[in-house]
């Protein structure tokens, strides 16, 4: 397994995209404050917004706090967590407002007026819950922004991952939470990338244990090659068959070695390594750190790129 450039090329896509997010939601919520939501030019950006947007009205749950406040409840997170089932009633005080098309789409919806209303806690997911309680937790402490990795459920069940940006308004007063802004950007197909990466990272770590395991407690001379023939890695039987240090061949051209009268096949068999995925054996003279010459046969077969099927290692097993 490798790690592909389409894999760190989508990784860096994501920084650029959470960049024009952030940018986008703090814009769009500087507009409704200039222009109230009424405005004409706040509604286009609000419904042409390639972002999940969603309107939120927070007052049930500002009023609810406010009521902890006065019952003495002092640590929200704590009280949280003593009744977890008071989390749910906290997401069913949400009440929906407005949502835009990126958002009807991001879950499935058939339109808009499906998804206005007072919230549904059966309809949030388990994984969604820190998200949610991020809020209120910025409500309580009296933050306007919150920003949080987030994953959802469409209608139809489908799984996505969101970065979440929460924002709500300001008066002289406090909060605003009459209009809460919720932006979410669907990064689902970067995240399979980042699982993918780690995946093809431990797989290439399980493989790299595995082959120097065989490699080590082989008679044979196993070697790993850059696809020029440059020493990559070499077996401990290289003191034996060789004399050399396993540490001296690395770096060097496999080349250096090889008796000038056998060099023609030693390339076609090379070349065949480079062209097809078939396994190569050639037979030919390598010289030994005393200047003997000594007859090897070595097997070898190439590793490729799995997207762009070049060639990115030869392994060799030589006797």
């Amino acid at each position: 397994p490798t790690v592909t450039n389409g894999q760190e090329h989508n990784i860096f896509g994501l920084a650029i995209q959470l960049a024009v997010f952030l940018v986008a939601v703090f814009a769009l919520n500087a507009i409704k404050q200039a222009v109230g939501t009424a405005g004409t030019r706040y509604q286009l950006l609000f419904d042409m917004a390639p972002i999940a947007l969603f309107e939120e009205d927070f007052s049930e749950v500002g009023d609810w706090l406010t009521e902890l406040r006065e019952e003495g409840i002092d640590d929200l997170g704590a009280y949280l967590d003593a009744h977890p089932d008071e989390l749910g009633a906290a997401i069913e005080r949400i009440r929906v407002t407005d949502v835009n098309q990126a958002a009807i789409d991001l879950v499935d919806a058939e339109d808009r007026h499906q998804m206005l209303g007072h919230m549904v806690a059966d309809e949030a997911a388990a994984e969604s819950a820190a998200a949610f309680r991020s809020q209120l937790l910025a409500i309580w402490e009296g933050r306007s922004r919150v920003s949080t990795e987030f994953i959802g459920y469409s209608i139809s069940g489908r799984r996505w991952d969101g970065v979440l940006h929460w924002q709500t308004g300001t008066n002289l007063e406090g909060l605003d939470l009459r209009k809460t802004i919720v932006a979410i950007l669907d990064v689902t197909g970067a995240k399979q990338a980042e699982r993918d990466l780690a995946t093809a990272l431990a797989a290439l770590a399980d493989s790299e244990r595995e082959f120097r395991l065989m490699a080590e407690n082989s008679t044979d001379l196993i070697t790993r090659h850059t696809p020029d023939g440059t020493y990559q890695n070499a077996s401990p039987a290289a003191r034996a068959l060789l004399g050399y240090e396993p540490e001296e061949l690395v770096g060097t051209s496999a080349y250096d070695y090889f008796h000038p009268e056998d060099l023609s096949g030693i390339q076609a068999s090379h070349d065949a390594n480079l062209t097809v995925p078939d396994v190569q054996t050639v037979q030919y003279r390598i010289r030994r750190k005393n200047g003997e010459y000594l007859w090897f046969e070595t097997t070898s077969h190439s590793l490729r790129d799995p997207e762009t099927t070049e060639v990115i290692e030869i392994q060799c097993s030589s006797r």
